[in-house]
């Protein structure tokens, strides 16, 4: 079901496209960083997201394109006794803003992200399951360098602001931010 939905937004995402603007589809490899103490004696969440971005061509009169991506990132340690588990899925739509029109794209972006914690502790034999989820603005900054008309390499950092779940009796702060790096195809 999740591949004929991306297929549906990739299929309405290329019907909306003007002689401006061309379509990529970015893989991305992310490096995720949590505001939470909670999750501080784990590592930071390693994973990795598809975007489909609309880039304006060189010479486009308006320098401001979108972006739709959904992603996912993972982290478990041991702790004495047990195990945790922390899977962190996020989904994305926004805009963003190119200040150049060569090769080198620096941008800035900003919309709205869902973001998604999922923990799971066993300790003792005892197996605890919890999730929680809120929506809430980000932030992007980055760079797209273009090696030709099709290819391109992307590398960033997005910052979610004001996001907040509970898990369990804790009150967690989902606030979360990214590095990451990836490469583009566009058509």
């Amino acid at each position: 079901m999740r591949l004929q939905n991306l297929f549906l937004i990739a299929f309405l995402a290329v019907s909306c496209q003007s002689g401006t603007y061309r379509l990529a589809f970015e893989g991305r490899f992310e490096q995720g960083y949590s505001q939470e103490d909670t999750f501080e004696p784990g590592d930071n969440p390693v994973g990795a997201s598809v975007a489909i971005v609309s880039i304006p061509i060189q010479g486009a009169d308006w320098p401001i394109g979108w972006e739709l991506g959904f992603g996912e990132g993972n982290d478990s340690f041991r702790v004495s006794g047990g195990e945790y588990k922390l899977r962190h899925r996020e989904a994305w739509a926004g805009v963003n803003y190119a200040f150049l029109d060569g090769h080198w794209r620096p941008y800035v972006g900003a919309g709205l992200q869902f973001s998604q914690q999922d923990v799971n502790l066993t300790f003792g034999g005892t197996e605890l399951k919890q999730d929680t989820y809120d929506f809430g603005p980000y932030m992007e900054a980055g760079l797209r360098a273009r090696f030709n008309r099709s290819t391109h390499i992307v590398m960033g950092y997005r910052r979610t602001v004001g996001l907040e779940g509970n898990i369990g009796v804790l009150d967690v702060d989902l606030d979360y931010a990214q590095a990451f790096a990836g490469f583009g195809y566009s058509f």
